[in-house]
């Protein structure tokens, strides 16, 4: 069998700004493309005969340029041609007798390029509620996780309930396949402020330990589950939840949703209550708690820029983390939030949000729609820290050239709440514009952005809060009513 395989390998290196010359014995490469031809006779592919190329100048071209008399077939009319390509660097060009197989050739293709690491996104909305004879207290929960490499991963947590709140960015590393461990640190909202956390998990194909311990102002707390895999669906273990006890659990899987219920026994209230005799009959220290979660993720197969045939780029996922503190005569208030989106389809897509501040903190998530390219409205229920826990929000998005107007306003048990801002994007870099936002006032900002990380600055006169304790009489000049707004986006992915 004879086979000539052409491989045409493109280089683009230009020197001088014209074509140069290539010199068969020495292959020095100066020009803008190079032609080899490497004849193999037979079966005998480890000494393929030379060909000897003429010294000459080859203009910028194709491989079709090279003049056809330098291939010299033996015998037969080559008129069946397959192309296969192996990199992004290079194309071979296989020709073969019609008719002829190319078995030989099989085991020369089998060289494939190594896998490129993509990253991956998760991201999961919880609501737990716990039932005892203490009442009930619902919990809004967010997750996000985004792959930095293949063993790091960006994690992020917002976490809000009728008490108590708390929102924490940190890193999870995966040094085996079945082990993997994480540091966050985040806000609270108590006095204290700060907190801490820490994370393990151990996964088997039908056992997994996960265990939590967070400390902060607020005290320490710990969540340890220990899962038993029955089948694809069902699932059994046991629980550890400080402030709701221990006991066990029944977990179901299904498709994207998880529910998973279990009772608990609160065993160090029970001996702090009753001087070291537990009583297993009092029903004080007993708790039921249902968890649901979904995961809105992104679908792995979700087509990516051009993956469609489209050459448009397809809605994915977004995840921006704001650190904002405000500033005055009152004090400095830091605030953490975690705000993420989920395209369902190009006009329809969820969006969440959890922010915990010193004495406060909220969570929600709802839907928004995009009727058309410039404009978006969303529609949002959730939780707050305050005994009527249900919180509303809505929120619009318009935009035109450099032009954009944001507005966002909740209602719930503490008050009502809305933040406008009037941007003009003067550079790819640079904004500014004015801001209206409740509880700090009006004015002017200035936002900076630096690849994935946005930096505001806001200086505002509360007019509401000065008009209620002056009158009319409001004087621009006096500080108290004065706030500095500072505020830190990072957009996670």
């Amino acid at each position: 069998m004879r086979q000539i395989i052409l491989q045409a390998v493109f280089v683009t290196v230009m020197m001088f700004g014209r074509p140069s010359t290539i010199e068969a014995e020495e292959s020095s490469v100066e020009g803008t493309s190079i032609t080899q031809i490497v004849v193999i006779e037979g079966d005998d592919a480890a000494a393929p005969s030379e060909v000897v190329v003429e010294e000459g100048t080859i203009e910028t071209g194709e491989p079709e340029d090279v003049p056809a008399e330098s291939i010299e077939p033996e015998e037969g009319q080559i008129d069946n041609q397959e192309v296969v390509i192996t990199s992004e660097s290079s194309v071979d060009l296989v020709v073969a007798p019609e008719g002829q197989e190319d078995q030989e050739d099989q085991e020369g293709e089998n060289d494939e390029s190594p896998e490129v690491w993509r990253p991956s996104t998760f991201i999961s909305l919880g609501f737990q509620l716990s039932v005892s004879e203490d009442g009930t207290n619902p919990y809004l929960t967010l997750y996000f996780r985004r792959g930095l490499s293949p063993r790091v991963s960006l994690t992020a947590f917002a976490l809000t309930n009728t008490c108590f709140s708390e929102t924490y960015v940190g890193l999870l590393v995966q040094p085996l396949d079945w082990l993997n461990f994480g540091l966050s640190a985040g806000l609270e909202s108590s006095d204290g402020l700060w907190r801490v956390a820490a994370s393990l998990a151990i996964q088997h194909s039908w056992f997994s330990l996960n265990w939590t311990f967070e400390y902060g102002a607020s005290g320490r707390w710990h969540l340890l589950t220990v899962n038993f895999r029955l089948s694809d669906v069902l699932s059994i273990g046991l629980i550890s939840k400080r402030g709701d006890g221990e006991g066990v659990f029944l977990a179901i899987q299904s498709g994207r949703w998880f529910v998973r219920l279990s009772g608990h026994y609160d065993v160090e209230r029970a001996l702090d209550e009753t001087n070291d005799s537990i009583g297993w009959d009092d029903t004080r220290f007993f708790t039921g708690l249902l968890t649901v979660g979904i995961d809105a993720s992104d679908a792995s197969t979700a087509p990516q820029s051009g993956d469609d045939g489209s050459g448009e780029r397809q809605p994915v996922s977004t995840g921006t983390l704001h650190v904002f503190a405000s500033a005055s005569q009152d004090g400095f208030q830091p605030n953490v939030g975690l705000w993420l989106t989920r395209p369902i389809s190009s006009r329809f897509g969820l969006w969440f949000f959890g922010v915990a501040a010193p004495g406060y903190g909220e969570a929600y998530g709802g839907l928004n729609v995009t009727p058309w390219p410039w404009i978006t409205v969303g529609l949002a229920v959730g939780i707050e820290t305050t005994e009527d826990i249900w919180r509303l929000a809505a929120s619009l998005d318009l935009t035109y050239g450099r032009f954009s107007l944001s507005f966002l306003v909740e209602i719930g048990g503490a008050d009502w709440c809305q933040f406008l801002t009037a941007t003009y994007q003067a550079t790819d870099n640079l904004a500014l514009g004015l801001m209206s936002k409740r509880f700090n006032g009006e004015g002017a900002f200035l936002r900076v952005s630096m690849g994935r990380v946005n930096f505001t600055a806001a200086f505002l006169y509360d007019i509401e809060r000065a008009r209620h304790e002056v009158g009319d009489g409001v004087e621009w000049t006096d500080s108290q009513f004065l706030t500095g707004f500072l505020w830190l986006a990072a957009d996670m992915w």
